[in-house]
């Protein structure tokens, strides 16, 4: 049962209110080549995606870069190679109890009040799945950087030195904001 007034005359569909077609597009760019000894290559990636949820998705670029390099008649070769990426995310907070209030949040009632209040319904205890979006703020970044370094040196034949060095490093970035009118107080 619905309590007292909160029979507006609508039917909201609260997944249509929430939810969109999601698009992404991938951009990719490759350059290499070998010259006098030298072996070169480096990518750079974007991607960008936008989430089914309205205000979620994700933007992320990754980047490599590699240099090989052979002399004394091949004897020797030393090799760098860079790897970084960057991806900056927007979630949905509180994914299982939005997903739960954007099928079940009664229908019977707009999204927000003739004073642009959302709307909640304290017989059910649910929260208006458009409030859960509209007033809380996730951002998430993630960085990464990974480096390897190597030397290969022929001693004799069949006797080989290797040297591998590597180092890594990520930082996770993460920060919240809620509206102060988030969650309502039941009475």
């Amino acid at each position: 049962a619905i309590a007292e007034g909160w029979d507006h005359g609508v039917n909201t569909d609260w997944q249509k209110e929430a939810m969109h077609t999601a698009f992404s597009h991938n951009q990719y760019l490759n350059l290499g080549g070998t010259s006098a000894g030298t072996k070169y290559d480096a990518s750079l990636n974007y991607l960008s995606q936008n989430g089914l949820i309205r205000t979620s998705g994700r933007q992320k670029i990754n980047a490599k870069a590699s240099v090989d390099q052979s002399f004394l008649k091949d004897r020797v070769s030393i090799g760098l190679t860079l790897n970084g990426s960057i991806s900056d995310n927007d979630p949905v907070y509180n994914q299982g109890s939005f997903l739960k209030s954007m099928l079940t949040f009664v229908p019977t009632i707009n999204a927000k009040d003739e004073n642009g209040v959302y709307m909640q319904d304290p017989s059910r205890r649910d929260y208006n799945p458009m409030a859960m979006l509209n007033q809380v703020n996730i951002d998430s970044r993630d960085e990464m950087l990974l480096g390897n370094l190597r030397a290969k040196a022929a001693i004799i034949k069949g006797l080989d030195y290797n040297l591998f060095l590597s180092y890594q490093t990520s930082r996770n970035i993460y920060g919240s904001y809620a509206m102060k009118d988030y969650l309502p107080e039941y009475t």
